[in-house]
C-alpha cells in the first residue's frame, strides 16, 4: 500500500471519532431501514392482513385458527419495525474494528487516519449519504461506509453533510429521525 502523503492544506473539518458497538448496530439498523424498506412495508401489510384475517375467521365463522393467524399476523408487524434492531445487535457482538479513527476533510478528497494506517478518499467514491439520530454514514460501496456519530459531529452536523453533499454530488437521505 503506498504511503499517504502529508496534506499540506489545512483541513476544513477535523473530527475525531470513537467507534463502539453502538455505533456499529446504528450502522446495520439504518442500512436494514433504507435498503430494505419496501420488504419492510409488505411485511407490515402482510402482518396486518393476517390480523384482519383471524379476526373475520374467529368472529364470522367461529374458526379455531383465528388466534394462530392473528398471532402470525401480530409477528410480522412487530418484526418488521425490529429487525433493524435485531440485526444490529446481532452483528455488533463480534465488533473488533478500529476504535479511533480522525477524519480529515479537505476541499478535494478526505482521509481516515487510524491508529497505524491512513487512507486517502477522493469524494467522487462517496455512493450515498445517509443521516439518522444525528449521525453521518458515507456508503463507498454496497456495505461499507465510514460511520461518522453523532458525539463526534457535534453541533455540525449541518455544515458537515452539507460541505459532503457539494464535494460528492449526493443529496444526502434521512433515514428515521435526523436528529
Amino acid at each position: 500500500m503506498p504511503e499517504v502523503q502529508k496534506n499540506p492544506e489545512k483541513p476544513l473539518f477535523d473530527l475525531n471519532v470513537h467507534l463502539s458497538k453502538r455505533d456499529l448496530m446504528g450502522f446495520y439498523r439504518v442500512h436494514f431501514r433504507h435498503t430494505y424498506r419496501r420488504g419492510m412495508w409488505i411485511m407490515r401489510a402482510a402482518g396486518a392482513a393476517l390480523i384482519a384475517l383471524g379476526a373475520v375467521d374467529a368472529f364470522a365463522f367461529g374458526g379455531t385458527s383465528a388466534a394462530l393467524e392473528a398471532g402470525c399476523g401480530a409477528g410480522f408487524l412487530a418484526l418488521s419495525f425490529w429487525m433493524g434492531q435485531i440485526i444490529g445487535f446481532l452483528a455488533s457482538r463480534s465488533f473488533s474494528g478500529p476504535d479511533r479513527v480522525r477524519y480529515r476533510l479537505y476541499e478535494r478528497d478526505f482521509e481516515a487516519r487510524y491508529e497505524k494506517t491512513a487512507d486517502r478518499h477522493a469524494y467522487s467514491e462517496i455512493k450515498q449519504i445517509l443521516i439518522s439520530r444525528g449521525a453521518l454514514y458515507l456508503y463507498t460501496g454496497k456495505m461499507q461506509a465510514f460511520v461518522l456519530p453523532k458525539e463526534s459531529l457535534g453541533h455540525k452536523l449541518s455544515e458537515v453533510s452539507a460541505f459532503l453533499q457539494r464535494a460528492s454530488g449526493h443529496r444526502a437521505a434521512l433515514v428515521g429521525r435526523a436528529q
